[in-house]
């Protein structure tokens, strides 16, 4: 028997279907199952394992526990995980109509009378609609009554797509049927040649070739534009047991019968092995690393993890909700972290070991609305000054987000969804407002910038790109870094706290208290007093001891530098780069 579903129509039109139109079927007409017997079963589309018979259905549980279960049509009617919670299908006219999670949110769909899926009502009351043409999907309307559309060609090919914007991306064919180019909503292409069934080139849109060499559909090796392979070796069941890297260094893996990987062994040169015990329902129940460190896992008997012991004997313990949901985990010395949810499953309070208490509000979508610190949930104090809020448009994105402070940043996307712009507004201790827009997207390879404010409020200076070839000037003589590392230019400020356009549309205000704000490394970020007149410098606050050490991280206390009324900032990009990455 195998899961499959119909490639040449599916309820988004030809060749366009979804993962609930999967169905159980026979290969052969001696396919059976009896009531109490399994049997192994194939998949397509990443479903497959033991199959069972029950009184009229049938379930299929993959190595994850996952089990779907079948009615005597075929057609999918559940999927739940290891602890039973999942989805529930129903069908009218043999056609899906609805789909409910464990938490009783229901998704509900409708078909027109060619079989086609027209409208998905969504649990938050918004929907998703869809046109067609001559059974071809040519039209979705978001939430936001925002349209895509699809074309075709004369074979009935996807040859181009326009997102809500108007944004195309255009495919083009080859005699075969196969994509030879794809040009993206910017202007870039993309192209596909093939060396008969074995080899595969793609060329990016900067000149780099990628191939791919194929045996049987099986892909062998990859070469990237440097020449340099990734080779891969299988058994009779496609699992890989050999992979060597570009540098020539195998890593080989074995696996027992039911495909669980036993054991994953380092290149020869380093001489390191790992391997993974399991019991009989797949749970992994141990882990020896390379060095020889044993990890044990425990599991309920609905195969929840339960316990965790590390090399050292310390034991994590894990309780679990109704829903399946991690409820507490207790550390090797006894410390719990308690977690809360709403009834659709949300997550909204996190409590530490020590008592304080992170609380989160979401809406039907299941998306954060507010988010309070553990500040704002002690006893007398005031929530609001502690939480920030958050707003999306209808296509589901984020729009905003408003910090305890009060600073809101908005976000902007184009028709393919993509983040294009931030801005953030802040509001400053004199009542005035400043408003900051960084792009979204870093600048050219190698590009490193600044932007940011200093006022007399807690307003943030942060560090987030730099042209190494600004596209702006200022009105007074340019600021500039030391010859090789770059050039930024700031804005020059003007008497008192006020702001003055620097360029690509960020403003600055300079003087007064700055503290420093965002980077990728995790640390606390730098800070420290800008005086009106002189030169202030910008420390790195100690993590441990939260005290500023005057230096920082790969020097970054030197890395930004104020001078007095009338007189630039100064950044340093070689201690900045090195701290922000």
């Amino acid at each position: 028997m195998e899961v499959a579903a119909d490639q040449a129509r599916g309820g988004f039109g030809r060749r366009a279907g979804r993962v609930s139109e999967h169905r159980l079927r026979r290969v052969t007409p001696r396919s059976r199952i009896h009531p109490g017997e399994r049997r192994d079963v194939q998949g397509s589309g990443g479903v497959g394992g033991q199959a069972g018979k029950g009184t009229g259905d049938y379930t299929i549980t993959t190595p994850d526990h996952t089990s779907r279960t079948f009615d005597s049509s075929g057609q999918l009617t559940s999927v739940v995980d290891a602890a039973g919670k999942g989805l529930s299908l129903t069908y009218v006219s043999g056609e899906l109509a609805s789909v409910k999670d464990a938490t009783g949110c229901t998704t509900t769909f409708t078909t027109g009378t060619d079989g086609l899926l027209s409208k998905v009502s969504l649990p938050d009351g918004t929907s998703v609609s869809y046109g067609y043409t001559d059974g071809l999907l040519t039209s979705v309307t978001d939430p936001a009554g925002k349209t895509s559309s699809y074309a075709y060609d004369a074979n009935k090919r996807l040859s181009s797509y326009t997102d809500p914007e108007g944004g195309k991306v255009t495919n083009v064919y080859d005699a075969t049927g196969r994509i030879t180019s794809q040009t993206d909503q910017s202007g870039k292409t993309t192209t596909f040649t093939w060396d008969g069934d074995r080899e595969s080139h793609t060329t990016a849109p900067d000149g780099g070739v990628w191939t791919d060499v194929y045996s049987g559909n099986v892909l062998m090796e990859t070469i990237d534009p440097y020449g340099k392979s990734i080779t891969y070796d299988y058994d009779r069941h496609l699992r890989p047991v050999d992979i060597t890297d570009q540098r020539g260094n195998t890593t080989s893996m074995t696996y027992d019968s039911a495909g669980r990987m036993l054991t994953r062994s380092a290149p020869s040169s380093l001489g390191n092995s790992e391997s993974w015990t399991c019991d009989a329902a797949g749970n992994v129940t141990g882990h020896t690393d390379g060095r020889g460190n044993k990890t044990a896992y425990a599991y309920s008997s609905s195969n929840q993890l339960t316990t965790t012991t590390d090399p050292q004997g310390g034991k994590t313990a894990y309780r679990y909700t109704s829903l399946g949901a991690i409820a507490t985990v207790t550390t090797p010395r006894g410390r719990v972290t308690e977690y809360g949810y709403d009834a659709a499953g949300n997550r909204t309070s996190v409590t530490t070991p020590l008592g304080e208490k992170a609380t989160f509000i979401y809406d039907k979508a299941g998306r954060i609305l507010s988010k309070t610190d553990p500040h704002g949930n002690a006893a007398g104090a005031d929530p609001a000054a502690h939480t920030t809020t958050y707003t999306y448009g209808g296509r589901g994105l984020l729009s905003s987000a408003t910090d305890p402070l009060g600073r809101t940043t908005i976000y902007k996307y184009n028709g393919a969804e993509q983040l294009t712009s931030a801005s953030v507004a802040y509001t400053y201790d004199d009542g005035r407002t400043s408003t900051m827009t960084a792009e979204a997207r870093p600048p050219a390879v190698g590009g490193l910038g600044v932007w940011g404010a200093v006022g007399h409020g807690r307003a943030p200076f942060r560090a987030v790109s730099m042209s190494p070839a600004p596209p702006w000037r200022p009105a007074r003589r340019p600021q500039r870094l030391p010859r090789g590392q770059g050039s930024a230019r700031t804005a020059l400020p003007q008497r008192g706290n006020k702001e003055s356009q620097s360029g690509a549309g960020c403003r600055w205000r300079l003087g007064g208290w700055c503290h420093v704000e965002g980077n990728s490394t995790g640390l606390p970020v730098a800070g420290g007093a800008f005086p009106r007149t002189g030169r202030g410098v910008l420390p790195h606050r100690d993590p441990r001891t939260r005290r500023l050490d005057g230096t920082g991280p790969a020097g970054c206390g030197a890395g930004l530098r104020g001078q007095g009324r009338g007189r630039p900032v100064r950044a340093s990009l070689r201690g900045l780069e090195r701290f922000l990455r």
